[in-house]
């Protein structure tokens, strides 16, 4: 899970209206892949935090399309503190 800056905003709506299968969105978008600690996903360097996460319950995805995840490691950047404010 990332989490933008207000900076990013035109980025992550274009992010969620293209598929990954069709472009590249790190390239699309002029995003930084960092690698991960704990799970194979990249990190995104320009958002203001990244949290690892690992599937803790799917029981529900079928009936409420509802995920459980457990953060398993985070990064935060250490300034600005109060970004896109």
């Amino acid at each position: 899970i990332n989490v933008p800056t207000t900076a990013l905003t035109d980025a992550v709506v274009g992010i969620g209206n293209c598929s990954g299968s069709s472009v590249d969105k790190f390239d699309r978008f002029e995003l930084t892949p960092k690698p991960a600690t704990l799970v194979a996903a990249p990190l995104i360097a320009e958002c203001h935090a990244n949290l690892e996460c690992k599937l803790a319950d799917d029981a529900l995805v079928d009936r409420y399309n509802l995920f459980v995840f457990e953060v398993v490691k985070a990064h935060v950047l250490p300034s600005p503190k109060y970004p896109g404010l």
